[in-house]
C-alpha cells in the first residue's frame, strides 16, 4: 500500500512512506517542544530520544492502526538551518568558493533548481558580476518569471517565515 506524505501541524508531525512497509515521522518543530540546537555537529548523541516516542505517539493519533513498537527503531539527524530556515545560496568573501547552506533537510526536492542557481551564481560572479550590489536573476526554464537570487543572500535580513522545516 501507499500513502502521501502528510504534515499535520495540529500533533505536530510529518510522515511519509519509507521502504520496507516502514513510515518515516518526523517533527514539524511546534511550539510545545523544545527546539535543540547545537554548536557542532559533533555534539549530536546518535541515539533516539523520548522525542520519539512523542512523535510516534501523535503520529499514531492520526493512523489508528499504527502499531507502536516496544523498542525504538531508527534515525537522529541534524538540520543544516539557518536563523529564518531559508538556504544561503551565495558567494563567498574567498574568491572562487560559494557556498550552498542552510537546507534545513527539506531543499532535496529543490536539487535541479539549486544546481542552476549554483551555476549562475558562479558564471555570473567569476565573469564580473557584483552580486551584493546588484543581485544575479535567475530565468526559470518551464514558467515565465525569474528569481531573484538576493533572497538566498548571505547579506540578506531574516524574511517573514514561519522558522520551522516547512518554511
Amino acid at each position: 500500500e501507499t500513502m502521501p506524505v502528510v504534515v499535520d501541524m495540529d500533533v505536530g508531525v510529518y510522515f511519509r512512506p519509507q521502504h520496507g512497509g516502514q513510515v518515516l515521522i518526523g517533527s514539524v518543530e511546534p511550539d510545545c517542544d523544545d527546539l535543540h540546537f547545537l554548536e557542532s555537529a559533533n555534539d549530536l548523541e546518535d541515539k533516539l530520544t523520548d522525542d520519539w516516542t512523542s512523535l510516534v505517539y501523535r503520529a499514531a493519533l492520526r493512523l489508528p492502526t499504527l502499531q507502536i513498537p516496544n523498542t525504538a527503531s531508527g534515525l537522529s539527524a541534524l538540520y543544516d538551518t539557518t536563523s529564518d530556515w531559508v538556504p544561503i545560496y551565495d558567494r563567498t568573501a574567498l574568491g572562487g568558493f560559494y557556498s550552498m547552506r542552510g537546507t534545513s533537510g527539506n531543499q532535496f526536492k529543490n536539487a535541479p533548481v539549486v544546481g542552476r542557481i549554483g551555476a549562475e551564481l558562479v558564471d555570473g560572479c567569476e565573469n564580473g558580476h557584483d552580486h551584493d550590489a546588484k543581485p544575479v536573476v535567475l530565468s526559470l526554464q518551464h514558467v515565465s518569471g525569474s528569481v531573484n537570487l538576493g533572497i538566498f543572500s548571505r547579506l540578506r535580513e531574516n524574511s517573514g517565515t514561519s522558522g520551522t522545516v516547512l518554511g
